[in-house]
């Protein structure tokens, strides 16, 4: 049951309307198995106009909310991995994935928070060529 919802105003009216988005979900589900829930957030446009502290505050009670759910965030922050925004809120995730063009090919490495583990750079699609 895939939803997008525009939300125009406070970062406390984004809250409510995701709280409610994630109780309608449910009770349309009757209830969720692990996993089930998906949320997405694009912080760089539902985060527009406010600071990372702002930023950090509001993903963290996401993210609480969630994972009381046993659910999934998918956070997108279009900003290099040294960047004070990504160091500021990676310890809210469970891991963090880097993306890079290698080229033509589009690479990943992952960092998981928990032990500070870091992956090689491998490709995203190891398919290969002949589909």
């Amino acid at each position: 049951l895939p939803a997008v919802r525009r939300v125009d105003g406070s970062l406390a009216d984004l809250g409510v309307a995701i709280t409610e988005s994630i109780d309608r979900f449910e009770a349309v589900a009757g209830g969720l198995d692990p996993a089930e829930l998906r949320v997405g957030v694009d912080p760089l446009s539902a985060l527009n106009g406010y600071d990372t502290r702002s930023a950090f505050g509001f993903l963290h009670v996401l993210g609480r909310q969630i994972r009381s759910r046993k659910g999934m965030a998918h956070v997108r922050l279009a900003r290099e991995f040294d960047s004070p925004e990504v160091r500021t809120l990676a310890p809210l995730f469970d891991a963090v994935l880097e993306l890079r063009l290698d080229g033509y090919r589009l690479e990943q490495r992952w960092h998981l928070s928990d032990g500070g583990i870091v992956s090689d750079w491998f490709p995203v699609d190891e398919r290969s060529d002949g589909g």
